[in-house]
């Protein structure tokens, strides 16, 4: 929307400076939910905000679907000082590294009799085992990071929390109205999404 505004900006009257207004404001908060089940937390978190939340974004009328409390899963590389040391590595290589060996980036395309092929690399970490074999240094020998720490998944550092009585480290979710949008309709609509994805959660996650 920025770029087809950017487009227009010559077709506007002299001394009109148009910009884009909020997609919500600060009373868009129309619908809250809790978030249980007998699932891991994190496992369960985890799936909310990779499957959950984007087919609830994807209702008509939502802006966003904000959620707190609850345990986020990281991949956590954790580094032994002396181990570096040893190998003459320092923290910043380690960062450096797995960075590098975690990204996914287009690459053009080719064209052959007639057709175009589309290049991309894919470099995304996957899980532990894909995060343990990566390069830090090749001086003698390679040393990747199972050499100088332990590679593990955990939670990541927690910043707030959702309260509720009776209930064992429940979580909330959020959903936040576009702006010129009816409140009770998207609400209508959400109901029916939610509704619609609980059928398909695992058992643990209802």
């Amino acid at each position: 929307m920025t770029e087809r505004l950017s487009e227009r900006a010559g077709a506007f009257p002299p001394g009109l400076d148009p910009t884009l207004g909020p997609v919500a404001t600060a009373f868009g908060e129309i619908y809250q939910y809790l978030v249980e089940g007998d699932a891991d937390p994190m496992e369960k978190k985890t799936l909310h905000d990779w499957d959950v939340r984007a087919r609830l974004r994807s209702v008509k009328g939502v802006s966003e679907v904000n959620s707190w409390g609850g345990l986020t899963k990281q991949y956590h590389v954790i580094v032994h000082p002396r181990r570096l040391d040893r190998y003459g590595l320092s923290l910043h290589q380690v960062v450096q590294s797995v960075a590098d060996n975690n990204a996914s980036f287009s690459g053009g395309f080719l064209e052959h009799r007639s057709e175009r092929f589309t290049v991309r690399g894919a470099a995304l970490a996957t899980g532990v085992e894909t995060c343990r074999p990566i390069v830090l240094a090749a001086v003698e020998a390679c040393h990747p990071p199972r050499d100088v720490a332990d590679v593990g998944v955990g939670p990541a550092a927690r910043s707030g929390a959702s309260p509720a009585t009776g209930r064992a480290r429940p979580w909330a979710g959020m959903v936040i109205i576009s702006t010129g949008e009816n409140g009770k309709d998207v609400a209508t609509r959400v109901k029916a999404r939610i509704a619609e994805v609980q059928k398909t959660l695992p058992r643990a996650c209802r």
